[in-house]
């Protein structure tokens, strides 16, 4: 097992500048053609550099190498963005590592780049990229090319810093230690062993429905951030061998609230093997009538102005009739009353824009 903070202090401190096998980006862009071209280009170019050893992109970190950080992103939207656009692909992942010294909403993302004996090249057209195109790393520089002869990797010097990153039962207790020290004890830091093994350690607060918020869950023994979420309705079950997190998307239909899963996260611990992480998408929305939506949409003016509290709950109905096919619902949900909004009345809009994006967003998780 690798600690991840470990890699990246060693990294830091050891390495002088960027590498075959090391890249710093002070953020990623996985939603344009653009930012999609780039990352697969540098994935390329370091998998045919350095073929024997693990390459590693570090997100969240300036080309100065001060930490950043940056947004906690699913392994699943990462292979999703980059999945088919190269033949030959190695073994790609995307892990996040809390710092310290970073804000809690911050992490630095490490991409990994297993080792991989064949030549990668795309094999899908994407922004400049065309098939066929083969990419090689020269020190910091990532050049188009087709004769792997010319290269000069650095393999021996990943491969040791691969092995003095490695998981120690020290490691292992110190960072256990600093995940209570640095969690509030409000937020009830508790630690799970699996398999007498891994240590997976969880601090969440509490709501009144016993349902919990602002959850991290972190595999101490890698220092990699499973889970993390400010939602207020995230629930959270062990078992012998699995712990299971799902998040609930918040909507409300003529005043009454719903809480409806939205995503769900299974860490499994086999006896037999290394972990596991699944990631499914959860979107079974009730069905609205057309009359309803109508109703709705002819009195919602009329309750803003009877009833204070409406103003709240708003985003959330034109959520639910969003997600049920109103293009008017939608423009008023986007339009955030002509952005005249602030306070708690602003955060329901922006959490209601942000549950409508990732529900209708074209990500299939496995």
């Amino acid at each position: 097992m690798l600690n991840r903070r470990k890699l990246i202090q060693l990294a830091l401190s050891e390495v002088p500048s960027e590498t075959e096998y090391l890249d710093y980006k002070q953020e990623i862009n996985l939603s344009s053609e653009a930012g999609r071209a780039k990352l697969l280009r540098i994935i390329c170019a370091m998998s045919n550099s350095n073929p024997a050893g693990r390459s590693f992109i570090f997100v969240g970190i300036s080309d100065s190498k001060e930490l950043i950080g940056a947004s906690f992103i699913d392994d699943a939207d990462f292979q999703n963005a980059i999945n088919g656009y190269i033949s030959n692909c190695p073994k790609v992942i995307y892990e996040n590592v809390s710092v310290p010294s970073l804000e809690p909403n911050k992490f630095v993302g490490i991409i990994s780049i297993y080792p991989n004996e064949n030549l990668s090249e795309i094999c899908k057209k994407i922004w400049k990229l065309k098939p066929g195109d083969r990419f090689f790393r020269r020190g910091s520089s990532t050049d188009k090319g087709h004769n792997e002869s010319t290269l000069t990797p650095n393999q021996q010097e990943s491969l040791e810093l691969v092995r003095r990153s490695s998981v120690t039962l020290e490691s292992t207790l110190n960072a256990t230690l600093a995940f209570y020290r640095d969690s509030s004890n409000s937020y009830s830091p508790r630690h799970y062993v699996f398999n007498d093994q891994y240590v997976v350690a969880v601090s969440s607060w509490k709501n009144e429905d016993n349902s919990l918020s602002e959850v991290t869950v972190q595999l101490i023994n890698e220092e990699v951030s499973f889970f993390w979420s400010a939602l207020e309705h995230v629930t959270l079950e062990k078992t012998e061998q699995s712990l299971v997190i799902e998040e609930l998307a918040m909507f409300f239909w003529k005043g009454v609230r719903y809480l409806i899963p939205k995503k769900r996260v299974e860490i499994d611990f086999p006896i037999s093997s290394s972990y596991q992480v699944k990631q499914l998408k959860l979107s079974n929305i009730p069905e609205l009538s057309s009359k309803d939506i109508d109703e709705f949409l002819g009195s919602y003016e009329d309750r803003l102005l009877t009833d204070p509290y409406f103003a709240e709950i708003l985003p959330y109905e034109l959520l639910f009739a969003a997600l049920n096919g109103s293009r008017v619902s939608l423009d008023l949900l986007l339009d955030m009353n002509g952005g005249n909004v602030d306070g708690s009345v602003a955060e329901s809009y922006s959490e209601a824009i942000r549950t409508y994006e990732y529900l209708q967003s074209s990500t299939n998780f496995s």
